[in-house]
């Protein structure tokens, strides 16, 4: 087949994606509402142009106040607003919900949803792949949002999308009782009770959410309130919350590159009506000026990592049944530093971090049994009257073959081999040592560690090298 055949055919086939693509979203017809009836409207409310809606059609709100009350959308539909500082569905606190979405892939956008009663969520989401964008929930009495019915209703929406949304003096701005693949981004969440909430204790299961880039700031209880498996949290902000920035109840989860400053706690983990909180990871955080950085309990297999404690009281807290937490590559500067308190408290390893605190960096109550600390540097104020303090059991302060830095560490090492040749003496009652002393700074973070393959292919790489030197050399 010549050139130009090809290139005609292709030509042909790239006009049949555009013109498919482009009879797809002129599909439906847009119906206007406008509350000024004025001529280029078809409707004054929003129930009637929903009523004479049809699949696919958008409903265009101009500017105005609206008062709709239990709108069901069950065909795909969108409701478009002229903005949420000019379209407002107002339900002067008497009216229970502006919309309930049942039909999949609906849109609503640039709204104003306001002052909806106690005793229903103003919105709630009941369909899948479902996207609310542009709107401010503010001042209703129950709920912002709601995605999914409460769990005997047995409602599993899936890849619902909210994004550039603000929520304030609500509930929760966003409640997602159940479902999975949510999506929620660039969304504010200001002076609610809780900011947003997924899958809450026995409320609902949620899986595979993601939230990134969101604020939570100034709520009275927690900003975020996260539960279910699978949910990935990225790039946002919890600040000056009055409980917790974020409080998780379970897990596998991950957040990672967020902000936590002047909060009770930045990050609270724990878990009342299971046995644990379980894997979740914490990387690449700053938590600043909150009474407690990370605060733990009924937890385990925990990972901090790379994280960045300042101004704290408390770097990080852990108190009951707290097993398998895993504290690396973090930089402390707060009045304490770690502190691992209560019973039951078994296991953690703590390692490659820097403590530069004003108090006992680690603190190892009765009850805390079986932790390893190793490859830290201990370099707490000059009148701090002890770095470091165990009053646990079994605890290791080294791996078998090095201790940790301490900045007040007298001895000498006499076979230059980098290890003090006497023990560091741990304040209090359980009479631990570090054996192995350094003599200087660790690393700030672990040595990468050379795989298998990437060993054989350095040394094939070397390999080859030298046989194309040595061929040059003995032609």
């Amino acid at each position: 087949m010549s050139g130009k055949v090809v290139s005609f055919v292709g030509l042909c086939l790239l006009s049949l994606i555009i013109v498919t693509t482009l009879t797809a979203v002129v599909n439906g017809e847009t119906i206007v509402v406008d509350d000024d009836a004025g001529s280029w409207a078809q409707y004054d409310n929003i129930q009637e142009a929903v009523d004479n809606s049809s699949a696919d059609d958008i409903v265009r709100v101009y500017a105005g106040t609206y008062h709709p009350d239990w709108v069901y959308i069950n065909w795909t539909l969108s409701i478009v607003g002229n903005g949420s500082t000019q379209t407002t569905f107002d339900g002067e606190m008497t009216n229970d919900r502006a919309l309930q979405v049942n039909a999949d892939n609906a849109y609503v956008s640039d709204l104003m949803i306001y002052n909806y009663s106690t005793d229903r969520t103003a919105v709630n989401i009941n369909s899948n792949w479902t996207t609310v964008a542009r709107c401010n929930f503010s001042y209703n009495g129950d709920d912002g949002l709601r995605i999914g019915y409460l769990i005997e209703e047995q409602s599993w929406p899936h890849n619902v999308t909210i994004e550039e949304c603000e929520f304030v003096h609500n509930t929760y701005g966003i409640f997602a009782t159940m479902g999975r693949n949510h999506v929620f981004k660039d969304c504010l969440f200001q002076r609610n009770l809780h900011g947003l909430a997924t899958s809450t204790g026995y409320y609902g299961y949620g899986f595979n959410h993601t939230i990134v880039n969101c604020t939570a700031r100034l709520n009275f209880g927690s900003g975020f309130r996260i539960g279910g498996t699978g949910i990935n949290i990225t790039q946002c902000y919890a600040i000056d919350n009055d409980d917790y920035g974020f409080y998780f109840h379970n897990g596998s989860l991950t957040i990672s590159e967020c902000d936590l400053t002047g909060n009770e706690v930045g990050i609270g983990i724990s878990n009342d009506w299971k046995p644990f909180a379980e894997d979740l990871n914490i990387v690449q955080c700053g938590f600043f000026n909150n009474t407690r950085g990370i605060h733990g309990s009924h937890s385990r297999r925990i990972l901090v990592d790379q994280c960045n404690f300042s101004g704290n009281y408390r770097g990080i807290y852990l108190a009951s049944n707290t097993d398998d937490w895993t504290i690396e590559n973090c930089s402390f500067n707060n009045s304490g530093d770690v502190h691992i308190r209560g019973g039951d408290c078994d296991d953690a390893e703590i390692m490659w971090n820097e403590f530069m605190g004003h108090d006992t960096a680690i603190y190892l109550t009765s009850g805390s049994d079986g932790s390893t600390i190793h490859h830290n540097n201990f370099m707490s104020d000059a009148n701090v009257s002890s770095q470091a303090k165990d009053d646990g059991n079994s605890n290791q302060w080294d791996d078998g073959e090095e201790g940790n830095w301490w900045s007040d560490y007298n001895g000498s090492d006499g076979n230059g081999d980098e290890i003090g040749d006497t023990e560091y003496v741990i304040n209090g009652s359980s009479d631990s040592t570090d054996r192995y002393p350094l003599m200087d700074p660790a690393m700030t973070s672990a040595p990468e560690k050379v795989s298998g393959l990437n060993f054989v292919m350095i040394t094939l790489f070397l390999v080859v090298v030298i046989g194309i030197l040595f061929r040059r050399r003995h032609p």
